[in-house]
């Protein structure tokens, strides 16, 4: 690197750039942008500038028509493997790839949260014609993973898992009907509750009476990078009713409690 352009220089763990070219260790490397170069936070392989998004040195097949801006229409979900720019996903497997070139408003939302892999959305024909008991057609999606169709309401489980006698990633979606709402008056309330006219639910979980709900606060836990912390601290939701208040905690088999006017004030003003 020439010494008049040291203080240009920018670090990005393996690679280098003093403003005029990329280096890998000592060795220039040609093929990006380097005025527009990045890289995904956390994951040094997986590259970007303002002609596209890069599995190291490999481009990945989307139709570019804006520069790529991670955090605004290029994202990554490190969980599934996905890769979405703009309204179009590239899922990017150990045996396998998938590239959508159009998705829904709701479907990217699904996307972003982490929860629904691709091929969920997508499924590959091996995996219809392992779901052939139940026809699909025409089913409803409330709020993931909850279907309706013809008066049932569905409850959508997927498992993904690596074979090792096969050497290839599996997986395995079952429909099974879940009862106890009123499925006629079932709806999607915000953020992914569901609610009939008796009751609000956090899943299968019944909360409390659905007159005159509100949700205040969210009180974020802590959860460590990736997933990996074996006890990660779960989230808590502040809900009003025409009852009162309510503290819900809706991992696991979930637990909710009633909070006096006090105890919600005091949680209120800590936000």
């Amino acid at each position: 690197i020439p010494k008049e352009n040291l203080s240009k220089i920018k670090l990005f763990e393996v690679l280098v750039t003093d403003g005029n070219k990329l280096y890998e260790g000592r060795e220039p490397i040609s093929g990006y942008d380097v005025a527009t170069f990045e890289v995904v936070p956390g994951h040094y392989y997986y590259l970007y500038d303002k002609n596209g998004v890069y599995n190291w040195r490999k481009k990945l097949p989307f139709h570019y028509t804006n520069r790529p801006e991670y955090g605004k229409n290029f994202f990554y979900v490190g969980v599934q493997r996905l890769f979405i720019y703009e309204d179009q996903a590239y899922y990017n497997g150990y045996d396998d790839s998938l590239y959508v070139p159009h998705l829904t408003p709701r479907q990217l939302a699904l996307l972003k949260e982490g929860n629904t892999p691709l091929r969920e959305l997508f499924p590959s024909q091996d995996d219809k014609q392992k779901n052939k008991e139940i026809d699909t057609t025409g089913f409803e999606q409330l709020s993931y993973p909850f279907w309706r169709h013809q008066g049932q309401v569905y409850h959508l489980i997927y498992k993904e898992w690596y074979d090792n006698n096969q050497h290839d990633w599996k997986s395995e979606r079952r429909y099974v009907v879940v009862k106890g709402y009123d499925n006629a008056s079932l709806r999607v309330v915000p953020n992914g509750f569901l609610a009939d006219k008796d009751y609000w639910y956090g899943g299968t979980t019944r909360l409390f009476p659905s007159k005159d709900v509100e949700l205040l606060a969210i009180y974020e836990g802590y959860e460590k990078g990736w997933g990996m912390d074996p006890a990660p601290t779960p989230n808590f939701y502040l809900f009003k009713n025409a009852q009162g208040y309510w503290l819900a905690e809706l991992n696991g088999e979930g637990a909710m409690c009633p909070l006096t006017n006090d105890q919600a004030n005091k949680l209120l003003n800590r936000q």
